[in-house]
C-alpha cells in the first residue's frame, strides 16, 4: 500500500475515532474527503505564509461536521493539535466541536448554515483588495489563496 493511501485512511481512523468517542460529527463526510483534504494540505494549502503568516492561505470550514478530519488533518500535518487533543475532542479546548477564533488554523468562526461560503469569499475579497492596493510589479506582498469545504446544505 502506498503512503498516500496510508494517509487517506489514518485520516479516515483518526475521524471516525473522534466522532464515535465524543459523538459528534458526519463519519460518512469525513470518510469520503479525506483524499480531498489530505491532497489540499499537501500540495496547495500554504499554512506557513512567510513573516507573521501574513500570506498564509485562508481556510473556511464550512461544514462543522468535518471538524474532526480537519482536526486530525491539521495533527497529522504537524500544526498544533496533539493526540490528547484529538482525544478529547468536543471537551478539549485545542479541540472544541465548533472551531472557534481561538481553535489553530481557523480564519473564521461559522456557527449557522450559509455563512461559509459568504464568509471565504469576503475573505477572497478583502485579499485581492489588499493585493490590488499593495502589489508592486513583480513584488508581491499579498500573494495567498483562500479555500472553503462546504456541504450540500450550504450550497441549498
Amino acid at each position: 500500500m502506498k503512503i498516500v493511501q496510508k494517509t487517506y485512511n489514518t485520516l479516515r481512523v483518526l475521524s471516525a475515532e473522534m466522532i464515535a468517542d465524543a459523538q459528534i460529527g458526519d463519519v460518512r463526510s469525513c470518510l469520503a474527503c479525506a483524499p480531498a483534504m489530505f491532497v489540499l494540505f499537501k500540495d496547495f494549502y500554504n499554512y506557513f505564509g512567510g513573516q507573521d503568516h501574513v500570506n498564509r492561505d485562508r481556510f473556511v470550514l464550512a461544514d462543522v461536521g468535518l471538524t474532526p478530519l480537519y482536526y486530525a488533518t491539521l495533527h497529522t500535518f504537524g500544526i498544533g493539535l496533539t493526540v490528547e487533543d484529538l482525544q478529547h475532542f468536543g471537551t478539549s479546548p485545542n479541540a472544541p466541536a465548533t472551531p472557534n477564533k481561538n481553535t489553530q488554523g481557523v480564519d473564521a468562526t461559522i456557527s449557522s448554515k450559509g455563512q461559509g461560503i459568504p464568509t471565504a469569499v469576503g475573505l477572497a475579497i478583502a485579499s485581492q483588495s489588499l493585493a490590488s492596493k499593495f502589489n508592486a510589479q513583480k513584488f508581491n506582498v499579498i500573494s495567498n489563496y483562500t479555500y472553503c469545504f462546504v456541504s450540500l446544505s450550504n450550497l441549498q
